[in-house]
């Protein structure tokens, strides 16, 4: 049996996968992320104009000197610029999923470089024979975990409806209890949908290493394999996940602070933090697939020998 290889020595090779070449890796990751950035840029930037304008309409309200004409001509300009928002932020995430060969591009130039191998700014474009196959990967990923997050939709829905039921039964009075019984509901069915879309996520999660490393290997198969992969390491990818996940959030709180002195400064701040820590997650579980299949080629094989990253872990 091959010894268990700290989740920590996973991290520390891939940071230096990624110092052989950074300032490439960073360019491919910043390309095949772009359109998901971007998408949170216009969300975020839209998000603080609507809070500025909400407080001009609230304070306005307050001291009198907003007019009731003033007020709907307020509220409309805000609706009809959120809704240019939120089609710009879906045109972004529409071209990040015709985009997906760039993901996949970028992976493989990511096991080259955990492989020692040397990359170049083409090695985002060199799985663009399989865009094809890239997207209907990425599109199906999306409705396995969306179908996920059903059950937690539906928990949250019926309680909406049992509240409102309620509320018809007493003559249309929503009472403390039906308020209570629909919150509920409420907070259980977000936390389904939460969980059982991050187990979805996590069992998928090494699909796009497959495919990115085997390009013949056909979309369903390679959530076959990784289903067949994260039997048995389910919970060392939780503990990984969970780690650069409490990064992201310390990052998210330092830009916000930094939002507060200046947005833009924010918002770029928050894009450079997001693309690096996503490689950086990306590149671990690179590390973590390449090490992990070659242990299973050599138990299959029957030439079991100690892992570099085992020796790299002792002191």
């Amino acid at each position: 049996m091959k010894p268990t290889v700290p989740n920590v020595i996973y991290r520390i090779q891939a940071r230096m996968a990624i110092a052989r070449n950074r300032g490439t890796i960073m360019l491919i990751a910043l390309l095949s992320t772009l359109f998901l950035l971007l998408s949170q840029a216009f969300l975020q930037m839209g998000m603080n104009r609507d809070a500025n304008a909400l407080i001009t309409l609230l304070s306005g309200v307050s001291d009198g000197s907003l007019t009731n004409a003033g007020l709907v001509t307020l509220t409309d300009r805000i609706l009809a610029a959120g809704k240019n928002d939120l089609l710009i932020a879906g045109g972004c995430v529409l071209a990040w999923v015709l985009t997906a060969f760039l993901s996949t591009g970028r992976t493989a130039a990511e096991l080259k470089l955990i492989r020692g191998q040397e990359i170049t700014i083409a090695d985002a474009l060199s799985r663009g024979a399989i865009w094809h196959k890239a997207i209907a990967h990425r599109l199906y990923l999306i409705f396995r975990i969306v179908l996920w997050m059903v059950p937690g939709f539906a928990l949250m829905m019926l309680g909406q409806f049992l509240a409102v039921r309620r509320a018809l039964a007493n003559g249309g009075i929503l009472d403390e209890t039906a308020l209570m019984m629909a919150s509920m509901f409420q907070l259980q069915g977000m936390a389904g949908m939460f969980f059982l879309s991050a187990w979805a996520y996590l069992r998928y999660s090494m699909s796009g290493i497959i495919l990115a490393d085997r390009p013949e290997t056909g979309v369903l198969e390679s959530v076959r394999l990784s289903k067949a992969f994260v039997k048995g390491r389910l919970r060392r990818l939780i503990l990984m996940a969970l780690t650069f996940l409490a990064g992201l959030m310390m990052a998210s709180w330092v830009t916000s602070s930094l939002t507060l002195l200046s947005p833009v400064l924010g918002l770029v701040t928050d894009m450079a933090v997001t693309l690096f820590i996503l490689l950086y997650y990306d590149t671990t579980l690179c590390v973590f697939y390449l090490d992990q299949t070659a242990a299973q080629t050599q138990e299959a094989e029957g030439t079991v020998e100690k892992s570099p990253l085992s020796e790299e872990a002792e002191p």
